[in-house]
């Protein structure tokens, strides 16, 4: 169908104009003005094609059909908006980090959207920018107050400082708003680890090992907690249960042999 703003514009000149044209000139008029808005709804269904395109390249892994996709639907509709932001994911994927970010810029400027905002910010980290990443998740969670991702981000650039309280704070919100975080409960219960305070990491540790049990450096890291405590038996069995999960685990195979040795079973930890 023709562009309805297109047809509003021409009625209203059809109506100011029509002493000025013959009737012959007036239908020459709406022939050509619906031309061009048939061109216009052409190139937008287009995009989308190409666009649609681009979503089933991306996920089989064809990143550079998907990227040569996506340009072609920014290409026919400059203002799309999602075409923008996925091939910024697409070149997220290409380890393009610059460009990611130029698009997810562009994006933005049309429409400010969290998801945007978000990966905009894990391509600064990437980039190892984390005061730019820092303002973008707290950007995204201004958009969208329930973003879990982006607490637990945030989290995890100030767990990395050192700043375990503030990032306790921010691993709290990512689990109300996602009961089920598994890696949040992990890296809250690191936290914890860091502030000595061992059995609230151990019952972290659990839960996370709750929603998702196959997380080999969680049974590792709440190992360790064992361990700080003295609980050697504990800890062995937890870094027993991290290398089951992964076979080729060395630092769970360093850490029970540390805890043998700690428990005075030499030959067990040689």
């Amino acid at each position: 169908m023709p562009d309805k703003k297109l047809l509003f514009l021409f009625t209203i000149f059809i109506t100011v104009s029509s002493a000025l044209f013959s009737q012959d000139t007036l239908k020459v008029a709406v022939k050509q003005d619906t031309v061009k808005a048939l061109i216009l709804e052409d190139n937008k269904h287009k995009a989308e094609q190409y666009y649609n395109n681009g979503i089933a390249d991306f996920k089989s892994k064809n990143f550079t059909n998907a990227l040569a996709n996506f340009t072609q639907a920014i290409t026919l509709d400059s203002t799309f908006e999602r075409a923008y932001y996925n091939r910024g994911t697409t070149k997220f994927e290409m380890k393009n980090y610059k460009g990611a970010i130029q698009d997810f810029n562009n994006a933005l400027k049309i429409k400010e959207s969290p998801d945007s905002y978000f990966s905009r910010a894990q391509a600064e980290d990437e980039l190892d920018d984390p005061k730019a990443a820092m303002e973008d998740y707290t950007k995204t969670i201004a958009v969208k107050v329930d973003y879990a991702q982006a607490y637990y981000y945030r989290g995890e650039i100030k767990f990395q400082t050192d700043d375990y309280l503030a990032a306790i704070a921010d691993y709290n919100l990512a689990i109300k708003y996602k009961p089920d975080y598994s890696y949040a409960f992990n890296d809250r219960a690191s936290a914890k680890l860091q502030l000595e305070k061992y059995d609230d990491a151990i019952s972290d540790y659990t839960q996370g090992l709750k929603t998702n049990s196959d997380m080999p450096f969680a049974y590792n890291n709440r190992g360790s907690a064992y361990r700080k405590k003295g609980n050697y038996m504990s800890a062995i069995s937890d870094y027993t249960e991290a290398i089951n999960h992964k076979h080729d685990y060395a630092i769970a195979y360093n850490n029970r042999g540390s805890a043998k040795f700690e428990n005075v079973d030499y030959a067990g930890a040689v």
